[in-house]
């Protein structure tokens, strides 16, 4: 009776997450601009399914700069091109129902680290929270990237309470398809390795076992698409070449510590400029030179550099700077109403649960994960909402939770008297 009581909250949970992305979708968000990236990822889509491959049309010295992108969204987009034409609104609906299963995902994540109650909780703050529904409306890779890296978090919880190879190894096959389509969940298979090795402190040879076979097999599944990339850069290029000039952008005498170039117009500039000095080369070519700039910089002032880094630390997780500047007024009241309300009942909840001995490592995991990356790059909330609000959003359900289960025995005490 139990499970249909849960299963039936489920229902209604995840029905309700399919509503408001749905409204927000074909109700508000629409006839929108269309940004840059959002033009690139429709760019390959199209070329894909039109038989020209996954590349655009490089003319010699064009002056339109564009960015190797990982494969799985472009894949996904051109799917659904193939299927029903160059139709945005069948994308935004396709996004709105792969979305609304993260309720479904928070739920049996948050049931195996704490119990059902957070897991209800937790479901129905995600399927309402604003940051997490906008993306949906968006050709960016965010929303999907976000239902992917979560389902594989799910099953490396699952893992940690079976000790099974299975779970294991799907949940490596969901991180690696989150690394193909953002590649920033690159920057958490170090630590996963690490938490995987360290779980237990019991016999260490079923966890070197465990270590090793994560590792292999993760090398393994991200070897094809980077030799597909040699193959046709003639170099070699981990799932894409945009890191370099998000490095460039974040870490160079003009940087601020936050936004990108739409929120740096001066940056975007001394961007022409460098293009230009070099000829207008292709994005492979441009990496090279991105990184080459960044690194001169860094070197030539490390006091800047660092100053940078703290910068990019609060500007993480206080969004509060120039890239929330090109919202409007609506959106970042929104947006800080929902989140710093998160952040702050998050950070009661780790801070007890690591005073405790609990200290929820697979959160913290996905958490630091995202922070090194926009440390490294720059932070964006674009950027930290998909591996961190989520389990924001965990912690702070956590917390409440507790509250409500306190609540409950102290009002059954004074009713017993």
């Amino acid at each position: 009776m139990k499970r249909i009581s849960i299963a039936k909250k489920l229902l209604v949970i995840t029905t309700a997450a399919l509503a408001v992305r749905l409204l927000f979708c074909t109700v508000y968000w629409v006839d929108k601009p269309i940004t840059h990236d959002a033009q690139e990822y429709l760019l390959l889509a199209d070329n894909i399914v039109e038989g020209k491959g996954f590349a655009y049309e490089i003319i010699p010295g064009d002056k339109v700069e564009h960015h190797e992108r990982a494969p799985v969204y472009p894949l996904f987009l051109a799917a659904i091109i193939s299927i029903f034409g160059k139709n945005y609104l069948a994308i935004k609906i396709i996004q709105a129902l792969i979305t609304s299963l993260l309720p479904l995902i928070i739920f049996k994540t948050a049931r195996i680290l704490f119990d059902e109650r957070t897991g209800l909780i937790a479901a129905w703050i995600i399927a309402l929270y604003p940051p997490l529904i906008w993306g949906t409306a968006e050709f960016l890779s965010e929303s999907l990237f976000t239902v992917i890296v979560m389902a594989g978090f799910y099953y490396l919880a699952r893992y940690h309470r079976s000790n099974l190879f299975k779970d294991l190894l799907i949940a490596v096959l969901y991180l690696i398809i989150a690394a193909h389509t953002k590649p920033v969940m690159l920057m958490g298979f170090p630590l996963i390795v690490l938490w995987i090795f360290f779980r237990t402190r019991k016999d260490r040879s079923p966890a070197f076992k465990h270590t090793v076979f994560f590792t292999i097999v993760s090398i393994l599944l991200l070897v094809p698409w980077t030799v597909r990339n040699y193959a046709v850069q003639k170099k070699f290029i981990l799932i894409a070449s945009e890191g370099g000039i998000t490095f460039w952008t974040g870490n160079n005498p003009l940087a601020v510590g936050d936004g990108d170039m739409a929120a740096n117009p001066q940056i975007k500039q001394a961007n022409n400029n460098l293009r230009k000095q070099h000829g207008y080369p292709s994005p492979a070519e441009m990496e090279r030179i991105y990184y080459h700039e960044a690194l001169k910089f860094i070197k030539a002032e490390p006091v800047s550099f660092i100053s940078l880094l703290v910068k990019k630390s609060f500007y993480f997780w206080f969004p509060v700077g120039r890239s929330m500047s090109l919202f409007s007024f609506r959106h970042q009241l929104t947006s800080h109403i929902s989140y710093f309300p998160i952040l702050l009942l998050a950070g009661i909840a780790a801070i007890t649960l690591i005073i405790a001995g609990k200290t929820p490592v697979l959160p913290l995991i996905s958490m630091l994960s995202a922070m090194i990356a926009c440390v490294i790059f720059f932070p964006q909330e674009r950027y930290r909402i998909p591996m961190t609000d989520p389990f924001l959003i965990l912690l702070a359900a956590y917390f409440i939770a507790g509250r409500f289960s306190a609540f409950k025995k102290k009002h059954k005490r004074k009713s017993n008297r």
